[in-house]
């Protein structure tokens, strides 16, 4: 009799503790990090929106995660690769983003901190219609 309860125990435990029992052992741990907002599918924390045109106008996209090359992405509604076609860049939110003239993040870049925008590309360092890729960090 004692076996079979000492079975049914263990058996009560691994249910209550469901994915407890999958994970690392406790002194496998990683210390505690602060905590960070959920994430649900879809959601996009801290993106760069790059527009056609300048002053904002025109097609724009929105950028979640840092992309080596924009040779392959297309403007909503349009055939045209949003390559060497952006012409103003606003960062939204709080992470760091660089643009590049050259894929892979090379060549001459420009950075937005958080809040940061420009309008018109066509008096910068990295000039109008030249970004090939896009760095996030956060």
């Amino acid at each position: 009799m004692k076996r079979i309860k000492h079975v049914t125990l263990v058996a009560a435990a691994t249910l209550v503790g469901g994915l407890a029992l999958a994970g690392p052992a406790p002194a496998a741990q990683a210390r505690p990090v602060a905590a960070q907002p959920a994430r649900h599918a879809g959601t996009c924390f801290n993106p760069l929106h790059v527009y056609e045109s300048v002053n904002y106008r025109g097609a724009w996209k929105k950028f979640c995660s840092s992309d080596r090359y924009l040779s392959n992405n297309k403007w909503p509604h349009s055939n045209k690769k949003i390559n060497d076609s952006i012409s103003s860049v606003k960062n939204v939110d709080g992470c760091v983003w660089r643009v590049y003239r050259n894929y892979a993040y090379r060549g001459q870049y420009m950075t937005f901190y958080q809040h940061k925008s420009a309008g018109d590309l066509r008096n910068t360092d990295i000039g109008n219609d030249t970004i090939s890729s896009l760095k996030k960090y956060c």
